[in-house]
Order: C-alpha cells, then structure tokens, then sequence
C-alpha cells in the first residue's frame, strides 16, 4: 500500500463495526518496530484519512485492506 491509496478497514475489529465500511485515503506511512509475542520485525503503520468523518488515524497494515491504487499521487 501507498500514499494515496483507498483502503477499508478491516471488519471485526474494535474500530470497525460489522454493519459499516469505513473507508479512507493513506496520507503517510512509516515503519515500526514490533515487538509482539507473535511476531518480530518491522511492520508498516499508515496515517489513514478516514473519507466519512475527516479525520485522521494511524492504522497498522494488518487492520487495512486496498481498496483501489492510486495513480502515482505521492509517488516518488
């Protein structure tokens, strides 16, 4: 996923309820460090412009599903 891509938020989880999609833009991403149980590494986080409400969240990649691609906007 990439800047200006659309995304959904994954149904079941706590910030998404079953009855509704939420959709957003990705205005910027970043990587973090995880330090789980279940998993070590890098995961990506991405700032989600969620459309509905205006406003914005970080999300990891695990709770987001591509929508739609963009087309090369903030794209380098």
């Amino acid at each position: 996923m990439q800047i200006g891509d659309l995304v959904r938020l994954k149904k079941g989880l706590n910030f998404a309820p079953e009855s509704r999609d939420i959709l957003g833009i990705i205005i910027d991403k970043h990587q973090i460090a995880s330090a789980s149980t279940e998993h070590h590494g890098i995961k990506e986080q991405y700032q989600v412009n969620i459309i509905t409400s205006n406003k914005t969240a970080w999300y990891i990649d695990d709770s987001l599903e591509l929508v739609n691609e963009s087309r090369g906007f903030g794209k380098t």
